[in-house]
């Protein structure tokens, strides 16, 4: 870049010189053959001109040259000092000082405009948002680069690309709906949903999008901001899960049974299975509650083996667990009591303390239709576990 600049320099001089030595001799030979200085000074204003656009001050000594070999040739010629050859030097001064001022204006706009665009390109290039533009059917028009630091993609990767090729397939619906809500309304939305990485992974983005029209209500494209929200829905993900889960075991707690029993859909043949541990206060109270929490450990691996994904296990609270199954029967019901039973029977074979050797009391409630809640059917299936618990020889 240096190199070309250079050189243009040096044509531009060439240019300025050619010019002045061709002023020079047509002054010469008109003046000095013809006597008329009013064809030669003429074209005096040409490397005026070109130097106060190119060289700036400088045109102001290629002013006063001319002005000086002007009156010097009309000298020669017989004409000395005329109101003429001063008037025309004067007017060399005042051109050379008009052209001057108004490049350095253009020259300091200039250097303004490029500070300014360098300033924008390098906020642009700093700023971790995406900012883009999306006209009416989705196609970006415009993205910063940006781009790259958050979804790893070039700017010319996603250019012309639909916007929606980069949601992630389980919230492109949403996002559709969204923006087409957007559009119809010309009212600004702002959405949170999965991008897709260039490497795969999955990005969080929460996107406002702010519709611009051309100054007659006319709407013509969207302005979307969009950031990296990842860690921070990776915190709220870890707050619910440490609100709702019992972080002994990861089982779901207590917090997330009572949203349950409110939140829940009934339907029918759902059981409820009610499982308490016993012996586990004594084991706290003699052996202390780091070996109790051993039992805890266990039963919860028993659980999570013998129930279904679809199944869902719940500690409630320090020795009590409930488990909520959906469609089943009654002889399901059973089949699930009994699995947990033999899984119970295989633990206490791998065990040597003898107090840590798990028992437990189960009951379970089983509703074929929607008229009795959850609730009812959790203290159904927990007065069948104490019952169970009642009916053992030698509870501890």
């Amino acid at each position: 870049m240096g190199e070309i600049e250079s050189k243009y320099k040096t044509v531009k001089v060439l240019v300025v010189f050619s010019s002045l030595i061709l002023c020079l001799i047509l002054a010469i030979v008109v003046n000095m053959y013809y006597g008329i200085e009013v064809i030669y000074t003429h074209f005096f204003y040409i490397p005026i001109i070109l130097c106060g656009i190119w060289f700036f001050q400088k045109a102001y000594w290629v002013a006063a040259l001319l002005g000086m070999i002007h009156i010097l040739i009309n000298t020669y010629a017989g004409v000395w000092l005329s109101i003429s050859s001063i008037f025309r030097s004067v007017m060399f001064l005042v051109i050379a000082g008009v052209v001057c001022t108004l490049s350095l204006k253009k020259e300091e706009f200039q250097k303004k405009l490029i500070s300014r665009e360098k300033e924008l390109r390098e906020l642009n290039e700093s700023m971790l948002d995406i900012i883009s533009r999306v006209n009416l059917s989705g196609v970006i028009e415009y993205i910063s680069s940006s781009v790259r630091h958050v979804l790893g993609y070039t700017v010319n990767e996603v250019l012309k690309m639909n916007f929606l090729d980069l949601v992630h397939p389980d919230d492109k619906e949403f996002v559709k709906k969204e923006f087409n809500i957007a559009v119809k309304t010309k009212k600004s939305t702002r959405m949170e949903y999965r991008c897709l990485h260039k490497d795969g992974s999955c990005i969080w983005v929460e996107t406002v999008a702010n519709p611009i029209n051309d100054g007659s209500d006319i709407l013509e494209v969207f302005v979307f901001g969009s950031r990296d929200i990842t860690q921070r829905k990776e915190a709220e993900e870890k707050l619910l899960k440490l609100s709702t889960h019992d972080t002994l075991t990861g089982l779901k707690n207590r917090t997330y049974l009572n949203s349950m029993l409110n939140d829940i859909e009934r339907t029918q043949n759902v059981a409820v299975f009610s499982i308490d541990i016993d012996g586990l206060k004594y084991v706290n109270d003699i052996f202390g509650h780091l070996e109790g929490d051993k039992l805890i450990i266990a039963v919860s691996d028993i659980l999570k083996k013998s129930f279904g994904e679809k199944d869902t296990v719940i500690r409630v609270g320090g020795d009590e667990y409930l488990v909520i199954v959906p469609e089943c029967s009654y002889e399901v019901a059973e089949m699930l009591k009994q699995r947990v039973l033999g899984e119970v029977v295989k633990y206490n074979k791998t065990v040597e303390k003898e107090y840590l050797k798990v028992s437990i009391s189960i009951g379970y409630s089983l509703e074929l239709n929607e008229k009795t809640n959850l609730d009812e059917l959790y203290r159904r299936a927990d007065a069948n576990m104490y019952l169970d618990k009642k009916n053992k020889r030698g509870v501890k």
